[in-house]
């Protein structure tokens, strides 16, 4: 019993943590990043006769979103509504395996 208190309280820990780096991540421009800044991915200087530039990447910031709606559970489930008109039903195989659908008895009796 007490083994999985310490479990879930690591695991708590640990979502915490992935919180607050989506968070940084969201709340940080990428102007404020240096090459030395935890969230600095990829640093580069380029330098030219006429010019030159620097270049920062940080983490995506529509994916740190993301990822604190789905750590959250604030997807909601998407409604589908199906209707179906005539004789024929829709049959749908979700065997991932078989690369074909078997055939259709009904085609073969027509």
């Amino acid at each position: 019993m007490e083994l999985q208190k310490e479990t879930a309280k690591k695991a708590l820990i640990e979502i915490e943590d992935v919180l607050k780096y989506a968070i940084a991540v969201m709340n940080t421009p990428v102007g404020d990043v240096s090459k030395t800044h935890k969230l600095c991915q990829e640093y580069s200087e380029t330098t030219g006769e006429m010019s030159s530039s620097v270049r920062f990447k940080m983490p995506d910031k529509l994916a740190a979103m993301e990822k604190i709606i789905k750590i959250m559970g604030w997807y909601a489930p998407e409604k589908q509504e199906h209707q179906f008109t005539g004789d024929n039903p829709i049959i749908v195989h979700m065997n991932p395996i078989v690369s074909t659908p078997p055939p259709n008895p009904r085609r073969a009796e027509a």
